[in-house]
C-alpha cells in the first residue's frame, strides 16, 4: 500500500511538473527583432519599383470589391552616404499619402522619414533608440521627441522587414515599430506561416499582427518581391487586397 501511494504521488508530481513546464514554455514571448540584427536578409534590397492595385470590401459579409487606389513602392540605393537605401510609397489620387524613408541597408536601421498625409506633414529623424522630428498641420508645428530603452524600426518600413526575414515556418518575432501617425511605439508580431504555391510560384506566407489589423503577405521565395497582400481591420472586418499590376 505504501509503495502504491508513493508511486501515485510520484506520478502526480511528474504530471504537475510537466504541466508547469508547459505553462512556462507557453508564457515565453517570441524573441524581439531589432535594427542591426544578423537575422535580417537584405541582399535582395536593390533598386526596384512595384505598383499594386488596392481593392476594398466591406466587413459585413459582402464579397463585392471596389477600387480604392493604386499604390506604388520604390527602392533606390543611395550612393552618398554609402550603405543607405531609400524606400518610398505613394497612393494615387484621390488618396493623398506619400512616404519617403531612408534606412541603413545593412540591418535596416531607420535614419530619416518624411510622411505627407495632405492635411499634415510628419518629418522624423531616427537615432537608434531616439526619435526626433516635427508634425506640421497648417500653421501649427508640433515638436516630437521620444526616447526608448532599445533601438526601433519605423512602422512604414514594415514591407521591407517582411521581405527580409529568415524564412522558416513557425518563426515568430516581436517587432518594435514607431507609429508615425500616433507618435507611439508599438510591439507588434511578424510570423512566418508556411511555404506555399501562388500562381505557380514558390512563396512564403508571412503574417503581421497588431491591435488594429492583421495582414497576410505572399512573398516570392526566390526574388522576395511581394506577390500579394491582404489586410483585415479587426474591429470592422473591412479588407484591403493588394494585387500586382499586370505586366510587372
Amino acid at each position: 500500500m505504501k509503495f502504491s501511494l508513493r508511486c501515485n504521488a510520484a506520478v502526480v508530481f511528474c504530471f504537475v511538473q510537466a504541466t508547469a513546464l508547459q505553462a512556462q514554455s507557453a508564457a515565453v514571448p517570441p524573441p524581439m527583432l531589432l535594427p542591426g540584427s544578423r537575422a535580417l536578409e537584405v541582399k535582395h534590397l536593390t533598386a526596384q519599383t512595384q505598383s499594386m492595385r488596392v481593392l476594398v470590401r466591406a466587413g459585413s459579409g459582402d464579397t463585392t470589391e471596389r477600387e480604392w487606389s493604386l499604390m506604388t513602392r520604390s527602392d533606390r540605393v543611395i550612393d552618398a552616404p554609402a550603405g543607405q537605401i531609400a524606400h518610398t510609397f505613394a497612393y494615387a489620387p484621390p488618396r493623398t499619402i506619400r512616404d519617403s524613408l531612408v534606412v541603413q541597408r545593412a540591418g535596416l536601421a531607420p535614419v530619416f522619414e518624411r510622411l505627407d498625409l495632405g492635411a499634415s506633414l510628419i518629418t522624423l529623424r531616427y537615432e537608434g533608440n531616439r526619435v526626433l522630428g516635427t508634425v506640421q498641420r497648417g500653421d501649427s508645428t508640433q515638436e516630437v521627441e521620444r526616447n526608448y530603452s532599445h533601438d526601433v524600426f519605423a512602422f512604414n518600413q514594415l514591407e521591407s522587414l517582411v521581405r527580409s526575414l529568415n524564412y522558416k515556418a513557425g518563426v515568430s518575432l516581436v517587432v518594435p515599430l514607431f507609429s508615425e501617425q500616433d507618435l507611439k511605439l508599438e510591439y507588434d508580431t511578424l510570423a512566418v506561416v508556411a511555404r506555399e504555391s501562388s500562381h505557380g510560384r514558390d512563396a512564403w506566407r508571412v503574417r503581421f499582427s497588431d491591435a488594429v489589423v492583421v495582414s497576410d503577405y505572399l512573398i516570392d521565395a526566390s526574388t522576395r518581391r511581394v506577390l500579394a497582400q491582404e489586410t483585415r481591420q479587426r474591429a470592422s472586418g473591412v479588407r484591403f487586397r493588394y494585387e500586382i499590376v499586370v505586366g510587372q
